[in-house]
């Protein structure tokens, strides 16, 4: 032992006396670090800075037209990717989007065809034609940017496909409100004139009796005759210019029904996301609560908890949108308006909240707890209203949504099959109102035609009154309103977007290069200790006096001076990372300890090579670094590299060390973590072992082999 701490401070001793040398281990110390450091600069947000990246739009589109209405569906996607920075787009000709792209000066090139829209539109105008983009792409120029631009179209088509739903379901609930807006003005019109005809078909009696004592020269029935009359012009006014309208109507809510009977699932959809979120809530405002954690760590968790919140009250008032029109209609649905209602203003009340403790950190107070807990509370209050909404769903609300829908398409149908006939009815009704004028002033004869007549009148006159007393009131016309005004804007874009993706993210790492840097960052320790070697000796020298030191001396005297440079190398790494590039690491001393066992172990593992094997041990050294860069899935998953590497993964330092990091960097999962250091604690301990055992007589064997290579000239020490 003695000898062992004799190698190590000679060594320390030489450092410190020799400027030169002092000077080369500072730059050994340093070097590993500048390693990682411009990698992980250079890697940390590469998918931020896609806007470079440039791909050309051609729009040869000349639209299309949708019920009297002009819609291009090129432009507006070009209006749109105006907006998107997410990629470099360049509006331009297809001349020059081809050339571009063939000569490299775009690394795509999307065409929307001329015919495009009128494609799109054929969902409702037969036969149906599936619209077509065209993408070109250079895949010579860059090997990730075409993946890039793969993604960017992919956006392109999903926008493309929700235009296309938004366009079309929003041109038919246009016209329904059209429809709603222009009846609504004549409301009191056709009430009027509904009742002039219902009173007029419950006086026939009396207007018989009129008839039979008209030879007693009775006018009773003139007055009632004139009153009809006077009204029937409204119903032919009304009914004439609603004739197109009314068609429009019918052929619109034929084309809604079937996305009006989604809204059930699709809720229930929605609801059983919000309910899952507030689940993920409840468990970070617990943590929040129950633990000590730094004033960061308190504002970042507030800061997600605030846009998480924002995102749920989002998904609340889409089903609002969808439920409310049907809520009118059904007392079950209007429960639910109300509890959703309730539950969209406490998580208003609780960002309200989040927005106080936010501003008292700032102003450098205390943490209050009981605001947290105020938090807690008003989730668990949400939870509970949106579990009792789920619980009750498929047995409850299903069938009253349902039975909403269906009342709602019922009316509509009666309503506009009622008014038509009514409208049909419109000659018939004024050719009998016309006789019964005529007939008050004819002579006996006349009057006794008209009476054999009367049964035909009285038949007509009184299926016409049935049908419309059963929407004869401001209710059920209300009703009618209802279902035709809507906010057709709201509902198309729901329906061309019904069900949203809400990603939940386990260990979130806010940028690339944070991400990558247990990968750099276990790398630059390997190059650290493969430095070491190639610079520095692997056995003693330089001692005044003559000992003969034993194998074991020579390899763990020597082994102590090369891992306290690789603990320096570590520390200068890590706090550099940490405080330097402002890394993102959740847990900052587990990284640094898991760096600094990292070290010492490839430390461990690179020496006992070289100073066992000399110069052939620095060569397995490289070769372990290159297999280990390609198969330890620093990078690329490791499911998708070569079958050679799925193999040795499980069989290589990099993995234990790079997984241990991740650990440290996103969140613990304590399993991963223990498995991880017991791995680079095992390969400490089988190298210290091979040390041990093997340095003295693999050196003693191969001196001669050693002392004829160095004869040559060519190899270093």
């Amino acid at each position: 032992m003695k000898n062992i701490f004799k190698i190590f401070i000679r060594d320390l001793k030489s450092v410190l006396k020799n400027w030169v040398a002092l000077i080369i281990i500072l730059g050994l110390i340093v070097l590993p670090s500048l390693y990682a450091w411009f990698n992980i600069r250079a890697s940390w947000d590469p998918y931020g800075n896609t806007g470079g990246i440039k791909v050309a739009i051609v729009n040869n589109d000349k639209g299309g037209n949708l019920q009297d209405k002009f819609i291009s569906i090129g432009d507006e996607l070009v209006e749109k990717l105006r907006e998107n920075t997410s990629l470099g787009w360049q509006f331009v000709s297809e001349e020059e989007g081809n050339i571009g792209v063939e000569r490299g000066k775009y690394y795509a090139t999307i065409i929307i065809p001329e015919e495009f829209t009128e494609e799109t539109l054929s969902i409702v105008n037969r036969p149906i034609k599936r619209p077509i983009l065209i993408y070109k792409v250079n895949e010579k120029s860059n090997a990730i940017a075409p993946k890039i631009t793969d993604k960017g179209v992919t956006t392109i088509k999903s926008q493309v496909d929700s235009n296309i739903i938004e366009t079309v379901d929003g041109v038919i609930f246009k016209i329904l409100n059209e429809a709603g807006v222009s009846l609504e003005g004549s409301k009191d019109k056709i009430l009027k004139l509904m009742n002039g005809i219902i009173s007029l078909n419950e006086r026939i009696p009396e207007i018989e009796n009129i008839i039979n004592e008209a030879a007693d020269g009775s006018l009773k029935a003139e007055g009632l005759v004139e009153k009809a009359k006077e009204n029937l012009p409204l119903l032919d006014e009304t009914l004439s210019s609603s004739d197109s309208l009314l068609v429009d109507t019918k052929n619109a809510l034929e084309k809604s029904k079937g996305a009006l009977k989604e809204v059930a699932p699709v809720v229930k959809s929605d609801l059983e996301l919000v309910n899952r979120e507030l689940n993920n809530l409840e468990g970070i405002i617990n943590s929040l609560i129950n633990t000590t954690i730094d004033k960061n760590a308190i504002i970042n968790g507030l800061d997600n908890i605030s846009i998480k919140f924002g995102e749920i009250n989002s998904k609340i008032n889409s089903v609002l949108k969808a439920l409310e029109p049907l809520s009118k209609f059904n007392e079950n649905i209007k429960e639910i308006v109300n509890d959703l209602n309730l539950a969209s203003s406490k998580i208003n009340s609780a960002i309200d909240i989040i927005g106080n403790i936010q501003s008292e950190i700032n102003n450098a107070k205390p943490i209050d707890k009981t605001k947290l807990q105020e938090i807690k509370t008003l989730i668990e209050s949400n939870k509970s209203i949106i579990n009792n909404i789920l619980n009750n769903y498929d047995s409850t609300y299903i069938p009253a949504i349902n039975n909403a829908i269906d009342e709602l398409t019922n009316i509509s149908d009666n309503s506009i099959k009622l008014i038509g006939e009514a409208r049909e009815a419109i000659p018939d009704i004024n050719s009998l109102l016309d006789t019964l004028d005529k007939a008050l002033n004819l002579g006996m004869e006349d009057i006794e035609k008209l009476r054999n007549e009367m049964p035909t009148i009285k038949s007509s006159l009184g299926e016409i009154s049935r049908k419309l007393s059963t929407i004869n009131n401001e209710g059920e016309i209300d009703k009618l309103l209802s279902l035709l005004k809507n906010d057709w804007e709201a509902v198309s874009e729901f329906l061309a977007s019904p069900v949203e993706i809400e990603e939940e993210i386990l260990f979130s790492i806010p940028n690339y290069g944070s991400a990558m840097s247990p990968f750099y960052s276990t790398l630059a320790l390997w190059v650290g200790s493969l430095i070491l070697v190639s610079l520095l000796t692997t056995e003693p020298h330089g001692f005044k006096e003559k000992i003969k030191f034993k194998p074991y001396e020579k390899y763990f005297g020597k082994l102590l001076t090369f891992g306290v440079i690789g603990m320096c190398q570590t520390i200068i790494l890590t706090l550099g990372d940490l405080y330097l590039l402002k890394c993102y690491v959740l847990n900052k001393w587990l990284f640094i300890g898991v760096s600094i066992l990292s070290s010492i172990i490839f430390i461990i593992i690179v020496y006992t090579l070289v100073s066992i094997f000399g110069n052939v041990g620095k060569a397995l050294a490289v070769i372990l670094l290159v297999i280990q860069v390609a198969g330890a899935g620093g990078t690329f998953p490791v499911e998708v590299m070569p079958s050679f590497f799925k193999k040795v993964n499980p069989l290589l330092p990099f993995t234990y060390a790079i997984s241990a990091m991740r650990e440290a960097v996103a969140g613990i999962v304590k399993e991963n973590l223990t498995r991880d250091i017991l791995m680079l604690l095992s390969y400490g301990v089988i190298f210290i072992i091979i040390g041990l055992f093997l340095k003295g007589p693999i050196n003693k064997a191969s001196k001669k082999f050693i002392e004829k290579l160095n004869e040559s000239g060519l190899i270093g020490h």
